[in-house]
C-alpha cells in the first residue's frame, strides 16, 4: 500500500492453435479493480509481437516449449490500508482468429440418379469434417439432393471452447469486455467454397451468397448451402469443400493478490 512498491501484472499467452496471431490482434482489458487506486494508466493493452502457432513434429504431434507472449500492466497501489486486503483481478482477452475446415462431398451431374454399385461415394449421407485447432469449429456436414442438378449441403457450426464469440470487427471497440447489447456477440463470418470455385455454391447467408455473417444461437448454428451440379461430370466423384470461419474470441481469467500494509 501507500505507493511503496510498484509491481507488474502480466498475462502470459501461448497460442495452441494452428495459425499465428499477428501483432495488435490480441486485446486485454483489466477489470475487478479500481484503476485509479492501482495507478493503472491504461486498462487496455495489445500484443506488440506475433503469437506464433503451435509447433508440430513430422508426424503432426504437438511439441512442448512453444513461444509465449506477455501482455503487462504497470501498477502501484497508492492508498493506505489498515490491514492486508485481498483483491481479485480479472483479465479479459479478445483475439481475432480463423478456423479452416474441410470435408469431402460426393458429386455428380444428376444427383437424383439411382446409385450404382460402382459409385465411390454416397450422395446422401453425413460427411466427416476436419478442423484446424480453434475454439469455433464445423461440427457436422451432411448432404442430400434438392433437385436433379442441385445438392443441399448442411453445415453445423459450434463454439467448442469456454469463451464468448464476437464479430470480426469487435476489436475496433478498443476494449475487451462482454457486450451483449452491441449486436456483435455470437457473430461469425463464414465462407464456403470449392478450391477452384467450381461447382458454384450459394448459402443461407445475407444476399444468398457463399459468404457472410451468421449468428450462433445457444453456441451453435446451421447453414444450408446449395451446390449447382449442372456442369460437373456425370460419374460420381469426391471433391473437398472448404469452410472458413473468422471471428473474435473472448476468454477470461482471474487471479487473487494481497495488498499488504506497509510498515
Amino acid at each position: 500500500d501507500d505507493s511503496t512498491n510498484p509491481f507488474r501484472m502480466s498475462l502470459v499467452i501461448e497460442n495452441k492453435g494452428e495459425y499465428d496471431v499477428p501483432a495488435n490482434e490480441v486485446l486485454v482489458t483489466l477489470d475487478g479493480i479500481d484503476y485509479d487506486s492501482f495507478s493503472i494508466k491504461s486498462p487496455n493493452q495489445r500484443n506488440i509481437a506475433t503469437i506464433e502457432k503451435i509447433r508440430r513434429d513430422t508426424a503432426g504431434k504437438a511439441l512442448p516449449g512453444g513461444k509465449s507472449v506477455d501482455i503487462s500492466f504497470e501498477a502501484n497501489y497508492k492508498e493506505k490500508v489498515p490491514a492486508s486486503q485481498p483483491y481479485s483481478i480479472g483479465m479479459n482477452m479478445c483475439y481475432k482468429y480463423n478456423t479452416q475446415a474441410i470435408a469431402k462431398t460426393c458429386l455428380r451431374k444428376d444427383v437424383t440418379a439411382r446409385p450404382l454399385t460402382s459409385d465411390r461415394c454416397k450422395i446422401e449421407e453425413a460427411k466427416l469434417a476436419s478442423n484446424s485447432g480453434a475454439p469455433v469449429q464445423v461440427t457436422s456436414i451432411t448432404q442430400r439432393p434438392s433437385g436433379k442438378n442441385s445438392l443441399f449441403v448442411v453445415i453445423g457450426l459450434g463454439n467448442v471452447g469456454k469463451g464468448e464469440v464476437y464479430d470480426p470487427s469487435f476489436l475496433s471497440k478498443g476494449t475487451c469486455v462482454s457486450d451483449p447489447a452491441s449486436g456483435l456477440q455470437n457473430n461469425v463470418h463464414v465462407k464456403v467454397t470449392y478450391g477452384d470455385n467450381k461447382p458454384p455454391v450459394t448459402c443461407s447467408l445475407p444476399g444468398n451468397s457463399n459468404e457472410g455473417i451468421i449468428k450462433l444461437i445457444g453456441g451453435s448454428q446451421r447453414i444450408t448451402c446449395t451446390v449447382d451440379t449442372t456442369n460437373v461430370q456425370s460419374t460420381t466423384f469426391e471433391k473437398a469443400i472448404n469452410v472458413e470461419l473468422d471471428y473474435v474470441y473472448k476468454d477470461y481469467i482471474t487471479k487473487s493478490i494481497i495488498i499488504d500494509r506497509s510498515l
